[in-house]
C-alpha cells in the first residue's frame, strides 16, 4: 500500500465527528442501561459490555463499531429513532 493511498484514507474524515458522534451512541446506551425502557435484557448485555470495553481500553468508536447490530437492534426495539439515525450516521462516515 502506497503513502499517497494510506494519506487519501485519513482525509475522508476531515471535518467528520466520528469520536464525538460515537460518544454520542455510547452515552444514549448508557441512558437506556440506567431507564431501560422496559428492555432489561439489553440494559443487562450493554452494561456488560462497557465493563469489558473499559476493561479493554478501547475508544467509543471502536466500541460501537465492534457492536453495530446489538445496538442497531436494541435502538429498533425500545422506538429510538434519533439515536437509530446517529448510528447510522456513525455507521456510515466513520465504520
Amino acid at each position: 500500500m502506497s503513502t499517497e493511498t494510506i494519506r487519501d484514507r485519513y482525509v475522508t474524515f476531515d471535518g467528520l465527528d466520528c469520536n464525538g458522534n460515537a460518544s454520542r451512541v455510547v452515552d444514549t446506551i448508557r441512558h437506556y442501561i440506567t431507564n431501560p425502557g422496559g428492555s432489561t435484557q439489553w440494559a443487562e448485555y450493554f452494561q456488560a459490555k462497557l465493563i469489558e470495553k473499559q476493561r479493554l481500553a478501547v475508544d467509543d468508536l471502536f466500541f460501537v463499531g465492534s457492536q453495530l447490530n446489538n445496538i442497531y437492534a436494541m435502538f429498533e426495539e425500545l422506538n429510538d429513532k434519533s439515536a437509530h439515525e446517529l448510528l447510522y450516521q456513525v455507521e456510515q462516515e466513520c465504520c
